[in-house]
């Protein structure tokens, strides 16, 4: 949840100049993630950036991140809309 929040608070600014709603659906039983929370932040940023870029102004960019299982390990799977 610490870096869905970093990487929202960072597109912030571009959502509102658009005049984007962001909504954020996180699952409450995320695993724990091994990674390296700049990058993945970056990624988020990334990821959050372009569907505000690509989506038509005054609308709603929706991230959610759920709880799989991939390869037999348990996972997160975040997506854009």
């Amino acid at each position: 949840n610490e870096v869905v929040r970093a990487a929202t608070h960072k597109v912030m600014g571009l959502a509102d100049g658009r005049e984007i709603h962001l909504e954020i659906a996180i699952d409450a039983d995320l695993p724990m993630l091994l990674a390296d929370r700049r990058k993945i932040t970056d990624v988020l940023v990334n990821l959050l950036g372009n569907a505000i870029k690509y989506s038509p102004r005054k609308k709603t960019v929706w991230l959610q991140a759920h709880a799989v299982i991939y390869s037999g390990r348990p996972s997160v799977l975040i997506s854009t809309r």
